[in-house]
């Protein structure tokens, strides 16, 4: 079955489905992760709506908050509730975003599939760490994790495709990186109307880089009216963004005609999924993430997981034959911990195979990993002893982006 077929079959041929995969599809080698609090759902975190609930219902504020919410003014409920609980304001969010909640190795969850999606940069709005457990326990920790104070630091890397994880609103546990009230967004945008925000500051430009840099996917967003969605719906609509293209995946009951006509004026093509049948939403990036991997350069599903310290225990033998199963599936993996790995290394071989799977589970350790930022490399050919002029000369015509191909 064709690739574009096995996409339709788990998204169902809804509305314009069958063109924006297409054309998803033949931009995955540069698709770049925009996830939102809907793929956080799973490990028990609530939604920005939920948690301000949440808080309201503690300041004794339910029905001031409840009005704010229902005119998609967030910002003005977390203000309301940061002044009215002062210090319980930031306790609850370090209690309800802590990542002691998170099972570890991540054994559900959608996001599980992100780390082969991504071949670069990850952005979130998301507090919680959901995504750095899914990147850790896939064996490819992110290089940086950028939160508030460190936006500035995300212009090269975004330059450079680097594999960093840009936390665009902080990190739940540090007050100072974090932008949820109105006081905080007008401090990094600096002005509350997204049509007045200043792009000289650091993270309208960096959200704005990235808006024209690469083709986004959104993720557990709802791209409704709040100020981060209409942000960057002015970024996309900017003169100079013509022929952009991001994708969201959204639910079905998304795909009015109005919904899809604001949503092409933002260059989003949408694939949509049955409404309700979320378990489609880890399908699909599943579907994605074995595309990818199929592609030339592209990261196949990891055989080893190492430096895990919540594994399945096995004695040697038993790991030595997961192993070898792992690396005959074709989408194999497993997870091993430190201890399963020194005790692999250590293992004097009977037989070549037992060598063999031993210097996979050493080689996989994170601090293995290949740097594949060698865009300045040049590659001179040897044209032998006898040759005149020049013995070593390079090929003009021919980039090297990486180990595998050239361009």
């Amino acid at each position: 079955m064709a690739t574009l077929d096995v996409g339709l079959k788990i998204l169902g041929e809804l509305e314009t489905n069958a063109l924006s995969l297409e054309i998803l599809l033949d931009h995955l080698d540069r698709l770049v992760p925009f996830v939102g609090a809907g793929l956080s759902f799973d490990f028990g975190y609530p939604s920005w709506t939920e948690l301000l609930e949440d808080l309201a219902d503690q300041a004794g504020l339910r029905d001031r908050v409840d009005s704010l919410l229902a005119n998609y003014q967030f910002e003005e409920a977390a203000e309301e509730l940061s002044t009215s609980l002062s210090n319980l304001f930031d306790a609850t969010l370090r209690r309800i975003f802590g990542d002691r909640k998170l099972p570890r190795p991540l054994s559900k969850g959608a996001v599980r599939h992100v780390p082969r999606i991504a071949r670069g940069p990850v952005l979130t709005t998301n507090f919680d760490r959901v995504l750095e457990a899914a990147f850790e326990d896939a064996g490819c920790r992110f290089r940086q994790v950028l939160p508030g104070p460190r936006i500035r630091e995300a212009h090269q890397a975004l330059q450079l495709g680097d594999p960093f994880l840009l936390k665009l609103h902080g990190d739940y546990f540090y007050s100072e990186s974090r932008v949820l009230t109105l006081q905080e967004y007008t401090r990094e945008y600096g002005n509350p109307d997204p049509e007045k925000i200043d792009f000289k500051l650091p993270l309208p430009s960096v959200i704005d880089q990235a808006l024209g840099g690469y083709p986004l996917l959104f993720l557990g967003c709802s791209l409704k009216n709040d100020r981060t969605t209409r942000v960057i719906a002015q970024i996309a609509m900017k003169p100079e963004r013509v022929g952009t293209v991001h994708f969201a995946l959204l639910p079905a009951s998304d795909s009015g005609l109005d919904r899809r006509k604001q949503l092409d004026a933002w260059h989003i093509f949408p694939v949509f999924f049955r409404t309700g049948e979320f378990e489609r939403i880890d399908q699909f990036l599943r579907f994605l993430a074995d595309a990818v991997a199929r592609r030339p350069g592209g990261r196949a599903d990891p055989v080893v997981i190492a430096d895990v310290p919540h594994a399945q225990s096995r004695p040697l033998p038993q790991t030595l034959a997961a192993l070898l199963t792992a690396v005959c599936e074709p989408r194999g993996s497993i997870t091993l911990t430190p201890q399963q790995i020194a005790e692999l290394v250590q293992h004097k071989p009977e037989n070549f195979t037992e060598y063999r799977l031993a210097r996979i589970a050493e080689w996989s350790q994170p601090r293995y990993q290949l740097d594949r930022r060698f865009v300045s490399l040049t590659l001179l050919i040897d044209r032998g002893e006898d040759t005149q002029g020049v013995r070593w000369a390079g090929l003009e015509s021919r980039r090297f982006n990486d180990h595998q191909r050239p361009r």
